[in-house]
């Protein structure tokens, strides 16, 4: 961990230069307020490949399948909607 410190001026953080470069231009971050801490992390997409490994090892779901299933949805939200 590196501590460091860092200015508040006209109503901006403003980070050391080598903290800059923790970040690209235009990368989405989230900050993380509690009481007197503040926590900035960056917001990455985890690539497909790593979603892929987190799937279950199921059978994939025939198209017919989910056809049928999308069909099955819409009749269920077109019977909504006339109640």
């Amino acid at each position: 961990m590196t501590t460091k410190l860092v200015k508040f001026e006209d109503g901006k953080i403003v980070l050391p230069e080598d903290f800059r470069d923790w970040a690209s231009s235009g990368e989405q971050l989230v900050a993380i307020f509690e009481n007197d801490t503040i926590i900035i992390k960056r917001i990455r997409k985890p690539p497909l490949t790593e979603i892929a490994q987190q799937s279950p090892e199921e059978p994939e779901m025939p198209l017919q399948e989910i056809a049928d299933e999308v069909h099955k949805y819409r009749e269920e939200k077109r019977g909504a909607g006339r109640s």
